[in-house]
């Protein structure tokens, strides 16, 4: 392994700690407990911890740390590279169609 995949794999690493523990280890789209004891870095299966970026780099968003937010990795793909509110839009409608009447209440 080169030096260079070391260090990039280890700043991912970092990357991803910092992020877990800004957001508790829940995903900021749905809540789910994507890591267990946030600051232990302990990912859980099936709903593991995924760098999401809050502006898809598609849309002009930065590679830098404020703009990564922890997800899990099923909201993390239905979100693909839409902005977040476009995602969550379409999230609040489609709880709305499952659970009518506990979100009118």
């Amino acid at each position: 392994m080169s030096r260079q995949t070391r260090i990039s794999r280890d700043r991912k690493r970092r990357r991803l700690r910092q992020v877990v523990e800004r957001f508790n280890g829940r995903c900021v789209y749905c809540g789910t407990e994507t890591v267990k004891g946030a600051g232990s870095g302990q990912v859980t299966q099936p709903n593991a911890a995924t760098l999401d970026h809050f502006i898809p780099r598609s849309l002009g968003g930065q590679e830098c740390i404020w703009n990564y937010v922890l997800a899990c990795r099923a909201c993390n793909e239905e979100k693909g590279d839409r902005m977040p509110g476009d995602f969550e839009i379409e999230v609040i409608g489609m709880m709305m169609e499952l659970f009518p009447s506990k979100i009118a209440s």
